[in-house]
């Protein structure tokens, strides 16, 4: 309320104005109220000068000139805007279907896309009915082997503020479409061997964990890598398409092929011929 900070001795009603620089904050004058907001996500300090007019004219008579005077006073304010906590917003998921229905097993592939404009570090926790899949990553792929309804949900959170997702799962799998699952993790030849220009590398995973999979020339440089990421208990395949990181075709010659999953390591030598 501006009557509380600029008074008339004589009583005159006053009007005001507000001039500031930038476009930091909005500022609405209605009579003798002042509402100051500031824009999306902005924090910081704005300068802003507040004037007072009366709204009285008298007139001065000296040597037959009339002079019109009105009086007015300013005040100049530093206006705070102290930052706050954004909660963090989801951008996309995938799938984009929420209610699925599946009939056959494989892999299925979750994930979300979330943005937090003051960069605050996420935490993600996967569950499926409710068990916690121990995922702390923002995507997560998962096996349906068995027939039910299965609510698979994501819970973002920071210092503050959560949020989640969720989809289900209505799955009609057969029993002997089950997966088997190997009772040891180990890494297969590439088939084929020799190739050009693509081969596919098949490996088996006797639990769910994160596996990398990379390709090295002879000196022992990274050419590609095929996979870096959690993967479910079974028997996989990735290819390699014979390109390097940068989309390059790579040269003929010997590669090896490793692959680490927990405290497994094994390497697999393939040939490219042209």
């Amino acid at each position: 309320d501006l009557d509380n900070v600029f008074s008339d001795p004589e009583g005159d009603d006053l009007t005001y104005s507000a001039e500031f620089d930038g476009n930091e904050i909005n500022v609405v004058i209605e009579d003798n109220i002042m509402t100051i907001n500031s824009v999306s996500d902005w924090n910081g300090t704005a300068d802003l000068t507040v004037a007072a007019e009366d709204n009285r004219t008298d007139i001065l008579r000296k040597s037959r000139i009339e002079n019109l005077v009105r009086s007015s006073v300013s005040l100049e304010i530093d206006v705070i805007v102290a930052p706050v906590n954004d909660a963090p917003i989801i951008e996309s998921f995938i799938p984009e279907e929420t209610n699925i229905e599946i009939t056959e097993t494989g892999e299925y592939t979750f994930e979300v896309t979330v943005s937090d404009v003051d960069g605050d570090e996420l935490d993600y926790v996967w569950t499926i009915n409710g068990e916690n899949q121990n995922i702390p990553v923002n995507s997560f792929t998962y096996n349906f082997d068995t027939a039910g309804t299965f609510i698979v949900k994501v819970e973002i959170s920071e210092s503050e503020y959560s949020l989640e997702q969720e989809w289900v799962i209505i799955s009609s799998v057969q029993e002997n479409d089950k997966i088997i699952i190997p009772k040891v993790t180990q890494l297969l030849q590439n088939t084929p061997n020799p190739f050009n220009p693509a081969t596919s590398v098949n490996f088996d995973l006797a639990k769910d964990g994160k596996v990398k999979i990379e390709v090295y020339n002879v000196k022992g440089q990274l050419i590609k890598t095929l996979k870096n990421e959690f993967v479910s208990a079974g028997s996989h395949s990735v290819e390699w398409n014979g390109q390097t990181e940068h989309g390059e075709a790579a040269a003929s010659g010997v590669y090896f092929i490793r692959m680490t999953a927990d405290n497994f390591t094994s390497m697999k030598k393939a040939l490219m011929l042209k």
